[in-house]
Protein backbone atom coordinates (compact mmCIF):
# COMPACT_ATOMS: atom_id res chain seq x y z
CA UNK A 1 0.00 0.00 0.00
CA UNK A 2 1.08 3.67 -0.77
CA UNK A 3 -0.29 6.76 0.60
CA UNK A 4 0.50 9.96 -1.72
CA UNK A 5 0.12 13.40 0.26
CA UNK A 6 -0.04 16.39 -1.41
CA UNK A 7 0.65 19.22 0.57
CA UNK A 8 -1.25 22.67 -0.80
CA UNK A 9 -1.84 26.14 0.40
CA UNK A 10 -4.55 26.98 2.28
CA UNK A 11 -7.59 28.52 0.81
CA UNK A 12 -9.79 31.20 2.28
CA UNK A 13 -12.59 29.09 2.25
CA UNK A 14 -12.50 25.24 3.01
CA UNK A 15 -15.01 23.60 0.98
CA UNK A 16 -16.50 19.99 2.31
CA UNK A 17 -16.87 18.45 -0.72
CA UNK A 18 -12.69 18.74 -1.57
CA UNK A 19 -12.58 15.09 -1.81
CA UNK A 20 -15.26 14.50 -3.98
CA UNK A 21 -13.79 17.17 -6.09
CA UNK A 22 -10.17 16.11 -6.12
CA UNK A 23 -11.62 12.13 -6.80
CA UNK A 24 -13.21 13.90 -10.17
CA UNK A 25 -9.92 15.33 -10.76
CA UNK A 26 -8.05 12.09 -10.27
CA UNK A 27 -10.00 10.35 -12.27
CA UNK A 28 -9.82 12.92 -15.11
CA UNK A 29 -6.52 12.21 -15.61
CA UNK A 30 -6.13 8.48 -15.75
CA UNK A 31 -7.09 6.47 -18.71
CA UNK A 32 -11.20 6.82 -19.33
CA UNK A 33 -12.02 2.93 -19.12
CA UNK A 34 -9.61 2.05 -16.20
CA UNK A 35 -11.70 5.29 -14.30
CA UNK A 36 -15.06 3.61 -15.30
CA UNK A 37 -14.15 0.39 -14.14
CA UNK A 38 -13.44 1.97 -10.77
CA UNK A 39 -17.23 3.65 -11.18
CA UNK A 40 -18.71 0.50 -11.38
CA UNK A 41 -16.69 -1.09 -9.11
CA UNK A 42 -18.07 -1.47 -5.05
CA UNK A 43 -14.89 -1.94 -3.46
CA UNK A 44 -12.34 0.76 -4.07
CA UNK A 45 -9.06 0.23 -4.88
CA UNK A 46 -7.80 3.36 -3.41
CA UNK A 47 -8.76 6.04 -1.07
CA UNK A 48 -9.36 9.42 -0.43
CA UNK A 49 -9.74 12.56 2.00
CA UNK A 50 -8.53 16.00 2.16
CA UNK A 51 -7.38 17.92 5.95
CA UNK A 52 -7.07 21.07 6.27
CA UNK A 53 -4.90 22.72 9.38
CA UNK A 54 -4.33 26.79 9.83
CA UNK A 55 -1.85 26.99 7.30
CA UNK A 56 -2.62 23.84 4.88
CA UNK A 57 -4.62 21.87 2.68
CA UNK A 58 -3.67 18.15 2.20
CA UNK A 59 -5.12 15.43 -0.24
CA UNK A 60 -4.10 12.08 0.64
CA UNK A 61 -4.38 9.12 -1.52
CA UNK A 62 -4.43 5.76 -0.24
CA UNK A 63 -3.51 3.17 -2.97
CA UNK A 64 -4.47 -0.15 -1.52
CA UNK A 65 -4.09 -2.65 -4.13
CA UNK A 66 -0.79 -1.92 -6.42
CA UNK A 67 -2.12 -4.08 -9.77
CA UNK A 68 -5.97 -2.38 -9.75
CA UNK A 69 -3.91 1.32 -9.40
CA UNK A 70 -1.20 0.77 -11.92
CA UNK A 71 -2.32 4.09 -13.95
CA UNK A 72 -2.79 6.19 -10.72
CA UNK A 73 0.74 5.64 -9.67
CA UNK A 74 2.41 6.20 -12.94
CA UNK A 75 0.48 9.44 -13.21
CA UNK A 76 1.70 10.43 -9.60
CA UNK A 77 5.12 9.12 -10.41
CA UNK A 78 5.29 11.61 -12.96
CA UNK A 79 3.26 14.62 -11.79
CA UNK A 80 4.98 17.73 -11.89
CA UNK A 81 2.77 20.78 -11.91
CA UNK A 82 3.06 23.08 -9.12
CA UNK A 83 -0.95 23.32 -8.82
CA UNK A 84 -4.17 21.05 -8.75
CA UNK A 85 -7.33 22.81 -10.72
CA UNK A 86 -10.77 21.77 -10.12
CA UNK A 87 -12.57 22.99 -13.63
CA UNK A 88 -15.70 21.76 -12.17
CA UNK A 89 -15.75 24.29 -9.67
CA UNK A 90 -13.23 26.83 -10.55
CA UNK A 91 -10.63 26.33 -7.87
CA UNK A 92 -7.09 26.04 -8.15
CA UNK A 93 -5.08 25.20 -4.96
CA UNK A 94 -0.75 25.73 -5.41
CA UNK A 95 1.29 22.42 -4.45
CA UNK A 96 3.85 23.24 -1.35
CA UNK A 97 5.07 19.53 -1.49
CA UNK A 98 4.32 16.03 -2.58
CA UNK A 99 5.15 13.02 0.39
CA UNK A 100 4.53 9.54 -0.05
CA UNK A 101 4.81 6.48 2.51
CA UNK A 102 4.50 2.99 2.24
CA UNK A 103 3.19 -0.21 4.20
CA UNK A 104 3.13 -3.73 3.10
CA UNK A 105 1.24 -6.40 4.35
CA UNK A 106 4.70 -7.49 5.61
CA UNK A 107 4.92 -4.22 7.45
CA UNK A 108 1.54 -4.59 9.51
CA UNK A 109 2.35 -8.26 10.11
CA UNK A 110 5.46 -8.06 11.33
CA UNK A 111 3.43 -5.22 13.78
CA UNK A 112 1.58 -8.48 14.67
CA UNK A 113 4.38 -10.62 15.55
CA UNK A 114 6.68 -8.61 17.20
CA UNK A 115 5.13 -5.76 18.98
CA UNK A 116 3.01 -6.00 21.86
CA UNK A 117 0.46 -3.53 21.55
CA UNK A 118 -1.07 -0.92 24.29
CA UNK A 119 -4.83 -2.13 25.15
CA UNK A 120 -6.32 1.48 24.69
CA UNK A 121 -6.88 3.21 20.82
CA UNK A 122 -7.64 6.71 20.03
CA UNK A 123 -9.23 6.66 17.18
CA UNK A 124 -10.12 10.47 15.65
CA UNK A 125 -12.34 10.23 12.66
CA UNK A 126 -10.91 13.52 10.37
CA UNK A 127 -13.91 12.95 8.02
CA UNK A 128 -18.01 11.78 8.37
CA UNK A 129 -17.82 8.13 8.78
CA UNK A 130 -20.91 6.05 7.96
CA UNK A 131 -22.32 2.23 7.59
CA UNK A 132 -24.35 0.36 5.50
CA UNK A 133 -26.18 -2.11 7.06
CA UNK A 134 -29.98 -3.41 5.85
CA UNK A 135 -30.16 -0.56 3.02
CA UNK A 136 -29.94 2.13 5.65
CA UNK A 137 -27.11 4.23 7.25
CA UNK A 138 -25.79 3.84 10.43
CA UNK A 139 -24.25 7.14 11.83
CA UNK A 140 -22.96 6.03 14.77
CA UNK A 141 -19.58 4.22 15.97
CA UNK A 142 -20.39 0.39 16.84
CA UNK A 143 -17.84 -2.10 17.53
CA UNK A 144 -19.13 -4.61 15.04
CA UNK A 145 -19.61 -2.31 12.02
CA UNK A 146 -16.21 -0.89 13.17
CA UNK A 147 -14.13 -4.27 13.08
CA UNK A 148 -16.50 -5.93 10.30
CA UNK A 149 -15.64 -2.92 7.86
CA UNK A 150 -11.96 -2.97 8.70
CA UNK A 151 -11.63 -7.23 8.43
CA UNK A 152 -13.96 -6.97 5.14
CA UNK A 153 -11.45 -4.43 3.35
CA UNK A 154 -8.08 -6.10 4.73
CA UNK A 155 -9.42 -9.19 2.85
CA UNK A 156 -10.48 -7.56 -0.44
CA UNK A 157 -6.61 -5.57 -0.40
CA UNK A 158 -4.69 -9.03 0.30
CA UNK A 159 -6.22 -11.43 -0.49
CA UNK A 160 -8.90 -10.45 -2.85
CA UNK A 161 -12.21 -11.85 -1.08
CA UNK A 162 -14.55 -10.14 1.10
CA UNK A 163 -14.74 -13.09 3.47
CA UNK A 164 -14.95 -11.96 7.55
CA UNK A 165 -13.99 -14.70 10.05
CA UNK A 166 -17.54 -14.25 12.07
CA UNK A 167 -16.08 -16.43 15.29
CA UNK A 168 -12.78 -13.88 15.34
CA UNK A 169 -14.79 -10.53 14.65
CA UNK A 170 -17.17 -12.40 17.48
CA UNK A 171 -14.08 -12.39 19.93
CA UNK A 172 -13.31 -8.99 18.90
CA UNK A 173 -16.71 -7.16 19.67
CA UNK A 174 -16.75 -10.11 23.23
CA UNK A 175 -13.26 -7.78 24.27
CA UNK A 176 -13.89 -4.61 23.00
CA UNK A 177 -15.62 -1.58 24.11
CA UNK A 178 -15.97 2.14 23.61
CA UNK A 179 -14.35 3.95 27.01
CA UNK A 180 -15.24 7.62 25.94
CA UNK A 181 -16.28 9.14 22.82
CA UNK A 182 -16.65 12.76 21.47
CA UNK A 183 -18.31 13.10 18.52
CA UNK A 184 -21.13 14.88 16.31
CA UNK A 185 -22.94 14.03 13.31
CA UNK A 186 -22.22 15.79 10.12
CA UNK A 187 -24.23 15.10 6.42
CA UNK A 188 -21.62 14.23 3.97
CA UNK A 189 -22.72 15.81 0.21
CA UNK A 190 -22.09 13.41 -2.68
CA UNK A 191 -23.29 15.18 -5.91
CA UNK A 192 -26.94 15.55 -5.22
CA UNK A 193 -27.11 12.81 -1.58
CA UNK A 194 -26.57 13.71 2.13
CA UNK A 195 -24.96 10.77 4.05
CA UNK A 196 -25.01 11.52 7.68
CA UNK A 197 -22.09 10.44 9.13
CA UNK A 198 -20.24 11.14 12.79
CA UNK A 199 -16.79 12.60 13.35
CA UNK A 200 -14.66 12.91 16.36
CA UNK A 201 -12.48 10.96 18.87
CA UNK A 202 -13.41 7.43 20.36
CA UNK A 203 -11.63 5.55 22.54
CA UNK A 204 -11.15 2.09 22.79
CA UNK A 205 -10.14 -0.56 25.31
CA UNK A 206 -9.45 -4.58 24.03
CA UNK A 207 -9.30 -6.81 27.35
CA UNK A 208 -8.71 -9.85 25.49
CA UNK A 209 -5.15 -12.20 24.78
CA UNK A 210 -2.27 -9.77 23.47
CA UNK A 211 -2.68 -11.66 20.04
CA UNK A 212 -6.10 -10.61 19.80
CA UNK A 213 -5.10 -7.11 21.08
CA UNK A 214 -2.54 -7.07 18.78
CA UNK A 215 -4.46 -8.06 15.66
CA UNK A 216 -6.92 -4.95 16.77
CA UNK A 217 -3.94 -2.74 16.52
CA UNK A 218 -3.15 -4.40 12.94
CA UNK A 219 -6.84 -3.51 11.69
CA UNK A 220 -6.62 -0.16 13.22
CA UNK A 221 -4.06 0.79 11.65
CA UNK A 222 -4.55 -0.79 8.37
CA UNK A 223 -7.61 1.80 8.59
CA UNK A 224 -5.36 4.14 8.40
CA UNK A 225 -4.88 3.44 5.05
CA UNK A 226 -8.37 1.99 3.86
CA UNK A 227 -10.59 3.92 5.55
CA UNK A 228 -13.99 2.74 7.84
CA UNK A 229 -16.71 2.05 6.31
CA UNK A 230 -18.70 3.39 3.56
CA UNK A 231 -17.69 6.04 0.70
CA UNK A 232 -13.73 6.06 1.51
CA UNK A 233 -13.01 6.60 -2.06
CA UNK A 234 -15.01 9.91 -2.11
CA UNK A 235 -13.37 11.56 1.03
CA UNK A 236 -15.40 9.84 4.11
CA UNK A 237 -14.25 7.23 6.50
CA UNK A 238 -10.66 8.74 7.57
CA UNK A 239 -9.23 8.29 10.86
CA UNK A 240 -6.11 8.58 12.35
CA UNK A 241 -5.25 5.83 15.40
CA UNK A 242 -2.82 6.41 18.43
CA UNK A 243 -2.13 4.45 21.02
CA UNK A 244 -2.33 5.01 25.15
CA UNK A 245 0.17 3.35 26.76
CA UNK A 246 -1.57 4.19 30.44
CA UNK A 247 -3.36 0.77 31.70
CA UNK A 248 -6.49 0.40 31.39
CA UNK A 249 -8.67 2.32 33.87
CA UNK A 250 -6.31 5.01 34.45
CA UNK A 251 -7.85 7.32 32.33
CA UNK A 252 -11.24 7.77 31.22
Amino acid sequence: MKKIIIICKRPTRIEKKLAVFFNAWLMDQIPDQTADVFHRSGDKPYTIHAEATSSELKFIVSLLKEKKVQEITTFFDNFSKDKIVFNSVNEEFKIRQIKKEECSEKDLTERFYQEDAARIFNLDFISPTAFKSQNSFIFLPDIRLIFQSLMRKYEYVFSDTDHVDVELLDQIIQSTRIKHFKIKSEYYSIHQAFIPGFKGKIKLSCSGPQTLVNYVNLLLKFGEYAGIGVKTGLGMGAVLVNQDRKKDGENG
